[in-house]
């Protein structure tokens, strides 16, 4: 079984790679989204551009608390084998 485990991941990753494939080539999209693309009703800028200037500091806080994680999170995997042994 160890031999075959590490497939189980990628086979399972192809079979919702092939779904997702299906869904996007024969699902419709909503009629509000057609009315919208015809009357170019929809945004011009990216949003994220849209979110970053106008939420500076929302954006800055959210960026440093996650940094703050990740740095928690990798010293604690890369510090955890020495505290054992």
């Amino acid at each position: 079984m160890n031999d075959f485990a590490w497939r189980i991941p990628f086979i399972l990753g192809g079979i919702f790679g092939l779904i997702s494939v299906y869904l996007r080539r024969f699902l419709q999209e909503t009629p509000i989204f057609k009315e919208m693309a015809s009357k170019k009703a929809l945004a011009q800028e990216m949003p994220v551009v849209s979110v970053i200037k106008n939420h500076k500091q929302a954006c800055l806080i959210t960026a440093a608390l996650t940094w703050s994680l990740s740095t928690a999170i990798v010293v604690t995997i890369l510090m955890t084998p020495s505290v054992i042994c």
